[in-house]
């Protein structure tokens, strides 16, 4: 299986980010998996090692992003990705994960189509973080 180069996982849940980092490292499919836990410090992140970088030159990392997150949900968190100066929005393939998936939550992935890929139901498991690194 081939093998992306960076993983971020974004998300308030300790153990959600333990459970998940901890699947994809026995996977072996990222050369790096970072847990995020929370919105704010995930686009300080992206700032600082984002800027400047493109898709083409340093390929594209898979951001795992929590739908309910306290001080900025997945939703707010899209809206600032898309306000950074500098980043190349390519060079992540977003991935919304929730506990359920709601009729409103729905309408504003939708809103989002432009740079998430899926949303998808917690936990990730094997078949669904396979499914994802095949389509990559």
């Amino acid at each position: 299986m081939k093998k992306v180069k960076k993983i971020l996982l974004v998300d308030d849940d300790e153990v959600s980010c333990f459970v998940h980092q901890s699947i994809l490292e026995n996977m072996h499919v990222a050369e790096q998996v970072l847990s995020i836990h929370d919105g704010i410090q995930a686009l300080n992140y992206i700032t600082d090692h984002y800027k400047n970088s493109s898709r083409h030159e340093q390929g594209q990392d898979l951001l795992f992003l929590d739908l309910n997150m306290p001080a900025m949900d997945g939703f707010e968190f899209l809206v600032e990705l898309k306000k950074l100066q500098g980043i190349d929005r390519s060079r992540f393939a977003i991935y919304m994960l929730a506990t359920h998936i709601g009729s409103q939550d729905g309408e504003n992935v939708n809103m989002h189509r432009d740079i998430v890929q899926k949303y998808i139901l917690k936990p990730l498991d094997e078949e669904t973080i396979k499914a994802i690194i095949r389509e990559q």
